[in-house]
This record gives C-alpha cells, sequence and structure tokens, in this order.
C-alpha cells in the first residue's frame, strides 16, 4: 500500500463551503507545474474540474479518495484562487513512479541484505515515501548496532527523463567506529574472571557490535551452565560511552547461583540419559530446583506404571570447588497393574430391557483412557482424562445424563494391582425421534437433513449436533450464502421427553443473500499470462461466491510454485445486490533458478566422488511451463583398486500443464547417462544409455497422481570388464515402451515422515511396433511400497516392500538385460545391504522373471534429531514362478544410525549379509529417503 501526502492547499478552498457564492464561479484555467499531458488531464478529471464550470468540493473529495485507492499520485497539492469573477486552480504534486534499478554506496553487503530482507523493495515496484523513510532508517540503525554512531544515510529518487521510472539511490558515510575500552565481570569470584573474559572475547581495542554483544553474553552464560552454575545468568548490563563514543566500557553482572553435580542411584527401569533430560537449564533455575527435579523423576515413572516410585534427595557441600553435590536416590516400587473395575449403581436401560454389564463399561473406559491406563497399568494422574472421555462416549451412545463419580483406588497388599470402583448412574439412553429446520427457504428440509452426519433413529449426541451446524453452514457457504447463520441452542431448539427417551432438534437458519461472483481481476502477475491462474481459479465470473473456493483458489495458484504471495479479496458489488468483485493480489517470485555443489557418496565397496548442476526456468511464455537441464559427473573407487570409468548424466527435460487445454501435465525428456551398475570379485558390468520419454500426468488429489508414459525410446549398452579393463562381453538393446502408473502417497511428511505410507505401482509394455529391436518384446510390473509406522516413543518403525515382475513375449526371445540388470536385480542399500550393488541377477537368458523385496527397520530416537536403527533385509529372485526353489533367499542384518535434516535422513548403515554370497561387513552411506 502507498503512502500519499495528500495536501489541500486552498486559500480559498475553505470559502467554497462557507460562502454558496463560490459555487457558481467557474474554473477559468488549470495550472500545473508538476503534471502535464495525460496525466495533468487524468487528475483533472478524477477531481471532476473542467474549465468553464464550477468546483464541486463533494466531488473533488471523492475524487481525491479514488486517487488514492487507485495510486495514480504519490502527493498532491490544489491550490485555488479567485480571479475576479473566477477561480485558477493550481495542482503541484508527483506520479507514482517505478523503480528501475536500486543502487547502494557505501554501504556493506550484510547491511545491504539486512535492509532488503527486512522491508520489501524491489525493482519494478512503485516509489513509496514511506518505505525508502523507512529503508533509511533501517540502514541507520544497522549501522548503529555494528557500532557506527556517527552515519549519514542518503535516499534520493531520480526521476528518467521522459518515462515514469526513476532510479533509488542510497547512500551512506559512516565515521569512526566504537571501540571496546574494557569489559567488567561483576558478581563472580575473582578466579573466574579471566576465564569468563576469554570466553566472552571481546578485549580491549576490539570492535564494538551491540548484535554481537548479545551473542557473547548468551556464551558466557552458557559457559557457566556448562560448568555446572546451572542457576547463572546475566542480571544487568550497561555501556558506558565517553564523550564522543569512540569508546565503550562493558558491564556485565553475573548471577551465578549455586553449583550442582546430580548422582542418580537405583534406577533399572530407565537409563540415567533419560532422566537427565529433567536436568535442563530451565528448570534448574527455578525456586526450588532439586525437588522439583525429583517430582519430575517421580511423575515419569507413574507415567509407566510405577506408582509408588520415591525419589529421596540427599545434598552434600564440596568445600574444594564449592559444589553442591545432590544423590537423587531412586525407590521404583512395584509396577501397579489394574486388576478389575466395578461400577456400581448401574440403571436399566428404561424401555429397552438391555442392560450394560460391567465388562462393557470396563471396555468402553479403557478405550477412552491415556497412556498407560489404556494397558490398565495404573497411572493416578490419567484418571480424570479417562472419566472426560468416557463421560463423552456415553454421550455419543445416547446417555445424555449419565453421572460418573470419581473413581475410588484399593491397591493390594504388595502394591502390584490395584481394583478400581467407580459410581455412575447411566440414565436413560436417548433416540433421535425428529429434525427439523426452520426458516430455509433456497432448499428443504429433506436435502439439509441429508447433509447432517446424524440421522432420525440415531442415539442423540450432542457433539454431532454441533458438527451438524458447522455442515449446514459449509453446506450454505459452498452454495454463496457466505452470511448464512445456522443456529442450535439446546435451551430452545432441544426437546428431549419426559422419559428421555427421544429427542427433537431444530435447526433455526437466517440464510441471507446468495452470491455470485460480478468480476474476477487479476493484478501482480506481470511475467505469468492470465489464463495460468484463471484456470486454478475455483470462483468464476457469474459463479457462486463461497469462502471454501477462495481458499481452495489460493492454495492451487499457490502450489503452481510461481508466486510468493497469493491473496484473493473480495467485496460487495456497489451496484449489485447479491454480487461481489474478487481480486487476485500476486507477488511473482524469480522464475529461474540454478545449482551446482560437489561431494561423495559411499556404497560398499564403490566410493565416489561427485559434481552435478543444472539451471531451470519455471515459467517459459507466461505459461508454466518449466525447461530444466542438469548434469552430473562421478568418479567411482572401489577398494585398492581404481577402475578408470567416468560416470556421469545429464538430462533435458521441458514440462508443459495443461497441453491442448488437458488438465494434465505433458512432460519430454532426454537424457544421457554412464554408470557401474554391478561390483563382482572378478568383473564390472558399465551402463551406457541414450533414451528419450514422453509422459502424461494427472494430479487426482494431494495424494494420488497417476502417468502414463506414452512413449519412451532408449539405446544401452551393457559392457562386461574384467579387473584389468578388457572388454569381456557387450550387450546392445534398443527398447521402445508405453505403460501407465500410478502414485500414492499417504506420507504425513516428505523427506522426514513418521507415519503414513507411500506406494508406486509402474507397468511398461515393450514392442517392435513400438521400434523395439525385433526380438524385444516384454511386459513388466514393478511395485515400490514403503511403510512408516510410530510406536510408543522414542521407538519407531518403517518397513519397505517391492516386487517386479517381467515376461516376454516371444517364446525365444529373452528379457532384454538392460531390464534383467537393472530393474530386475537385487544387491546393495536400496534392496538387500550386507551385499554388493545388483550382487543377484536373473539369468541372461531368462524369458520369465519375477523378484520380491523386503525391508524392515526398528529405530529408537536419542536425541532430537538422531537416533540409532537395527534393520533386516531379504530378497529372492526368481526366473519361474512355478519353480521358487530355483533361486535361494538372501538376508542381510545390521545397525545403522540416522540424523534428520531438511533434505531427508542422513543414513550411515553397517551390514552383514546372511549366508554363502554375504561378506562379514558392508558400509552404506546416503542422504535423504530411500
Amino acid at each position: 500500500m502507498f503512502f500519499i501526502l495528500l495536501v489541500g492547499l486552498l486559500s480559498a478552498y475553505s470559502a467554497l463551503g462557507a460562502r454558496p457564492r463560490w459555487r457558481d464561479l467557474p474554473v477559468s484555467a488549470v495550472v500545473s507545474s508538476s503534471f502535464s499531458g495525460a496525466d495533468l488531464e487524468k487528475i483533472k478529471k478524477g477531481l471532476g474540474i473542467a474549465v468553464g464550470q464550477p468546483l464541486i468540493p463533494e466531488k473533488m473529495d471523492e475524487g481525491i479518495r479514488k486517487l488514492v485507492k487507485e495510486a495514480m499520485v504519490e502527493s498532491l497539492f490544489v491550490d485555488v484562487q479567485q480571479q475576479g469573477t473566477r477561480l485558477q486552480v493550481d495542482l503541484r504534486g508527483r506520479i507514482p513512479q517505478k523503480i528501475r534499478d536500486i543502487k547502494f554506496s557505501g554501504i556493506p553487503n550484510d547491511i545491504i541484505e539486512e535492509a532488503r530482507g527486512n522491508i520489501v523493495l524491489k525493482a519494478g515496484e512503485i516509489t513509496d515515501s514511506r518505505i525508502l523513510a523507512e529503508l533509511k532508517e533501517q540502514v541507520k540503525d544497522a549501522f548503529h548496532r555494528r557500532g557506527f554512531y556517527e552515519v549519514q544515510v542518503v535516499v534520493k529518487v531520480r526521476p528518467i527523463a521522459k518515462t515514469q521510472s526513476a532510479d533509488v539511490e542510497i547512500s551512506a558515510v559512516a565515521g569512526t567506529r566504537t571501540l571496546v575500552a574494557k569489559v567488567n565481570m561483576l558478581g563472580v569470584e575473582t578466579k573466574l574472571v579471566p576465564e569468563l573474559l576469554e570466553v566472552f572475547g571481546l578485549k580491549k581495542g576490539a570492535p564494538f557490535e551491540l548484535d554481537k554483544l548479545e551473542q557473547r553474553m548468551r556464551m558466557v552464560t552458557e559457559y557457566l551452565r556448562q560448568n555446572r552454575y546451572y542457576g547463572a545468568r546475566l542480571e544487568q548490563r550497561t555501556l558506558e560511552y565517553n564523550e564522543d563514543r569512540s569508546e565503550v566500557t562493558i558491564n556485565l553482572f553475573i548471577k551465578l547461583g549455586n553449583r550442582y553435580q546430580f548422582v542418580l542411584t537405583g534406577n533399572t527401569v530407565f537409563p540415567e540419559w533419560q532422566l537427565r533430560e529433567f536436568l535442563n537449564n530451565d528448570e534448574l533455575q527455578s525456586i526450588n530446583a532439586v525437588s522439583n527435579v525429583a517430582s519430575q523423576i517421580e511423575r515419569k515413572y507413574q507415567e509407566v506404571g510405577y506408582h509408588f516410585c520415591k525419589v529421596n534427595v540427599r545434598e552434600e557441600f564440596n568445600e574444594y570447588d564449592h559444589t553442591n553435590i545432590v544423590y537423587l536416590e531412586i525407590e521404583e516400587g512395584p509396577k501397579v497393574r489394574i486388576g478389575r473395575v466395578d461400577f456400581s449403581r448401574r440403571l436399566q436401560l428404561l424401555g429397552s430391557g438391555i442392560g450394560m454389564k460391567d465388562k462393557e463399561l470396563s471396555k468402553l473406559f479403557f478405550e477412552g483412557a491415556p497412556g498407560v491406563l489404556s494397558r490398565k497399568l495404573y497411572w493416578e494422574q490419567g484418571f480424570q482424562e479417562a472419566v472426560r472421555n468416557f463421560s463423552s462416549r456415553l454421550n455419543e451412545m445416547g446417555f445424555s445424563s449419565a453421572r460418573i463419580g470419581e473413581p475410588k483406588t484399593f491397591f493390594s497388599e504388595n502394591k502390584e494391582r490395584a481394583d478400581i470402583f467407580v459410581d455412575i448412574e447411566l440414565g436413560t439412553r436417548t433416540k433421535v425421534t425428529g429434525i427439523q429446520c426452520i426458516n430455509n427457504h433456497a432448499y428443504e428440509n429433506k436435502e439439509l437433513i441429508a447433509k447432517l452426519p446424524f440421522r432420525v433413529g440415531d442415539d442423540y449426541n450432542p457433539s454431532r449436533v454441533e458438527e451438524g451446524v458447522v455442515a449446514l453452514t459449509l453446506f450454505y457457504q459452498k452454495n454463496g450464502y457466505v452470511d448464512v447463520k445456522v443456529e442450535n441452542d439446546p435451551a430452545s431448539d432441544l426437546q428431549i421427553s419426559r422419559d428421555q427417551e427421544s429427542a427433537l432438534i431444530k435447526f433455526r437458519i437466517e440464510e441471507g443473500l446468495q452470491f455470485r461472483v460480478n468480476q474476477v481481476a487479476i493484478e501482480g502477475n506481470t511475467k505469468t499470462q492470465d489464463s495460468v491462474i484463471e484456470r486454478k481459479l475455483k470462483v468464476k465470473a457469474g459463479g457462486l461466491f463461497s469462502p471454501q473456493a477462495v481458499a481452495e483458489s489460493e492454495e492451487a495458484i499457490s502450489l503452481l510454485g510461481l508466486f510468493s504471495r497469493v491473496e484473493i479479496l473480495a467485496e460487495d458489488t456497489p451496484d449489485k445486490p447479491g454480487f461481489k468483485d474478487v481480486t487476485v493480489s500476486l507477488r511473482e517470485i524469480a522464475p529461474g533458478l540454478a545449482e551446482f555443489g560437489a561431494g561423495a557418496t559411499y556404497e560398499d565397496p564403490l566410493f565416489r566422488l561427485r559434481a552435478f548442476g543444472g539451471v531451470g526456468y519455471s515459467n517459459l511464455f507466461g505459461l508454466n511451463n518449466t525447461s530444466t537441464v542438469r548434469g552430473e559427473i562421478r568418479f567411482p573407487i572401489s577398494g585398492s583398486k581404481v577402475f578408470p570409468f567416468l560416470e556421469y548424466f545429464a538430462t533435458l527435460g521441458y514440462v508443459a500443464p495443461y497441453i491442448g487445454g488437458l488438465p494434465a501435465n505433458l512432460s519430454a525428456q532426454f537424457g544421457l547417462d554412464s554408470f557401474q551398475v554391478a561390483f563382482r570379485n572378478t568383473s564390472r558390468d558399465l551402463k551406457t544409455r541414450a533414451r528419450f520419454e514422453l509422459k502424461l500426468e494427472k494430479v487426482l488429489s494431494r495424494r494420488v497422481t497417476t502417468f502414463f508414459r506414452i512413449y519412451r525410446l532408449e539405446r544401452t549398452n551393457i559392457e562386461t570388464f574384467d579387473l584389468n579393463h578388457v572388454l569381456l562381453t557387450s550387450e546392445k538393446d534398443t527398447i521402445g515402451s508405453t505403460g501407465p502408473g500410478i502414485i500414492i502417497d499417504l506420507r504425513n511428511d516428505l523427506f522426514n515422515p513418521t507415519k503414513g505410507s507411500y506406494h508406486l505401482f509402474d507397468i511398461e509394455f515393450a514392442h517392435p511396433y513400438l521400434l523395439s529391436e525385433s526380438n524385444i518384446a516384454f511386459v513388466m510390473a514393478l511395485s515400490r511400497n514403503s511403510f512408516y509406522f510410530p510406536l510408543v516413543a522414542p521407538f519407531s518403525m518403517q518397513a519397505f516392500v517391492a516386487g517386479g515382475y517381467a515376461r516376454s513375449l516371444f517364446g525365444n526371445a529373452a528379457i532384454p538385460r538392460a531390464r534383467l540388470v537393472n530393474e530386475l536385480s537385487l544387491g546393495g542399500q536400496p534392496s538387500i545391504r550386507g551385499f554388493t550393488i545388483r550382487q543377484f541377477q536373473p539369468d541372461g537368458n531368462a524369458r520369465e522373471t519375477a523378484f520380491i523385496n523386503a525391508r524392515v527397520e526398528l529405530g529408537i530416537l536419542l536425541a532430537e534429531k538422531f537416533k540409532l536403527v537395527a534393520f533386516a533385509d531379504s530378497g529372492q529372485l526368481f526366473p519361474k514362478l512355478s519353480n521358487s526353489t530355483s533361486y535361494n533367499r538372501h538376508d542381510g542384518v545390521g545397525i545403522g544410525a540416522r540424523y534428520l535434516t531438511p533434505v531427508g535422513p542422513l543414513a550411515v548403515d553397517f551390514a552383514h549379509g546372511m549366508g554363502p554370497d554375504g561378506k562379514s561387513l558392508q558400509f552404506y552411506f546416503s542422504i535423504g529417503s530411500l
């Protein structure tokens, strides 16, 4: 929003309203030293000023508001003077100008980046006096925080002749930087001062920076806490400047508090590192810190059923290093299990003759119990929530008047068993016998009742009635009734019979106007064509208006990845009741991107040095078409021998959404690659491939994506070399194929999933009719599935199941080796750890083959992002499904570590292959989800 300075210097303007005769004076001339040509005419028209016509103050006021709203002026001065029987109007000010370029002078790069990040200012936007003034203050403040107290910052806007553009110049001249004169550590023992000064790091003569001062103060506090001064904190800091601010003395007032050392004994249920989580800085700075820690440990035990756990605290003071030694002696006690639960004063279900047995009530009670209480382990703190959930569940079953007393507990003599007694009055089970909608005109009762989450004959459930209010509101809003009000007041809209067996529920509806979309305006898309945005809009001109459609539209447009801001605004159309004008406000991002990098990967026995790079443009022709070029070079090293085979990967891709109006993405990709696909004791398999692929992809929902490989043509050459680099065999295949596939993604997180699953199904059909070689015709089906299971903290589990099948369609022809080696082989990190890459391959003459592969991994979280895992992998090849014993099953087991990063888990694995083909130990390293 622009800051518009509008000043009316009307020497006679105030009199226009005070003396009615001035209203009749015509304007003789409109002059301006600031505006000319079309700009002057627009402003005159906007203010309702015309030569020969009198001024109309009301129209000028309305015009000023419109000029402000449409940002047609940045500043405007209006001067009206009487000349005899006529008026002369002088208009002065400035037209908003687009920023052509922003130049910085005398300002360090870090301050420039900081200023750009705090205030939105970039080329192509309108000059805004407020933002420019704010930017000036931001730059000055940044200099001050870096110790430059004398600084002059100048912001200039230089208009470009004969255009409505301007360059913004921001320059700064900084004076002398403030230096540190002295640092005083107050409130600590003299012997601690030197080491604290060393940690603080700012010495006499060092440049002073306010930002880094806060950071260094935190370093001192953290250092003290690491040295067992858990309650240490900086209570105050003062800065004493000399007269010209060239030097500053820093005074730090520190409160050390007590120094503690904690010794835990008696714990067998929890390892010590878990209990020491309570010895954190926040907890140990509190009043009664030691007793609070003891209480926390007791609660942790109670949460897993050790109700009688007691932590005894004993303290000793060590005079030598002035440390309070705190002994936390844990008496764990027995694990308490719940024996029986008795429900007394149960009432028979009136009118139905059916009673609820103790067993049924007990099952219902424990289904809603939290934590270990649901497993019938005694946890006193969980009973309150369990009773609430129990009561809610009874209400859902129609027992709206059920009353539950506080559970009473009786422990066995050895304290290992607890019997629970609960006083309960169920009352009568209430059924819904009638539903009414009142004041509805647009829709009949039958249609509205069908939208409710309950029906006549269901148990009366207050929460379902509330859901019904929401359901009816959403239904009306989706159909344009934006201001609808649906109410259900239990005091007046719920009628329960005297015998409590039946309930009549009423919904009172105020429909309001049904709104439609008058027009849709799109602004802010300087590069992107309107059609790209319009096809994602759920709100269309002439269609119904609804908040749900607006939210869906914002999300759909955001997912294009072309805009940093997407906001859809709606206003009532002034001259059309029941219509809204919709404005789609956008802010585009730079469509180009580039990535370059280097690194290394290891999959025993191959260590690969790699370098990669790529460029892309995501909005070609303004149609959201994407073009990418990416390349990678890898040099593999195996064991003590360097095998001189340069691996590379290069692709040129193009993606066009909504090609020919179809609601799907058409992608074309051309690629060249060459890599090592198998490692044996005496030979290596090297694969070189050129391929072209044309694919159609359709996103059915956020979870489901289908694709159809319209056509894929590849030329593959697989060569086998011995360790002396002598070529042993070479096999070339040309494969033309087509086929469908589907992806179902149910994971809760793309990079670091903890629950859900991911499924890929792919079918390929190849034939000479598709330009394959005359002896190549096959069908192949692949399925890869990952599952993520959240277990009781800190444990987690994930599993992977894959399978594949391929069959030659010509009787005597084999499946091409390009598929046998790559897609239908097992061994290595992606399939069976403990073996080398693709160690197990089908016979080169196989006409039918299949495989299955399963991996299970159990993890335990040791820190926020770090966990250890144990895993087991298994897989088997089948040359023929009718003879599953021809190939042995291969298994691998091992342990590893995972560290979560923003792009997926960093994984390190050590695996051992089982059986005669396995090696003693193999090592794997990867980053990202497999």
